[in-house]
């Protein structure tokens, strides 16, 4: 199912398949699917790694994970977060 997600801090909303993503799969659109990346946290050096899909997104969001990896890499308060991502 795809369910609509609000951007902290936005106006906007997406749609995300949240629920039907594997738990080590983030959206962005910038590379091709399958690609294995790296996304670093840049406030506090936190990593995380996952395959890509894509995906539309608004405007100046880069990359979109699942729950599960974005508590690795932040508490969700914090909400977007500055990411440093390499593949």
């Amino acid at each position: 199912g795809v369910k609509p997600i609000r951007i902290p801090r936005s106006t906007t909303s997406t749609l995300v398949p949240t629920t039907v993503l594997p738990k080590d799969v983030c959206l962005l659109t910038f590379l091709p699917e399958g690609t294995t990346v790296t996304v670093e946290n840049t406030d506090n050096g936190r990593s995380i790694t996952c395959e890509t899909r894509a995906q539309n997104m608004p405007p100046g969001i880069l990359v979109v994970v699942t729950a599960p990896l974005f508590s690795r890499l932040s508490d969700f308060i914090q909400a977007p977060i500055p990411v440093r991502i390499t593949w």
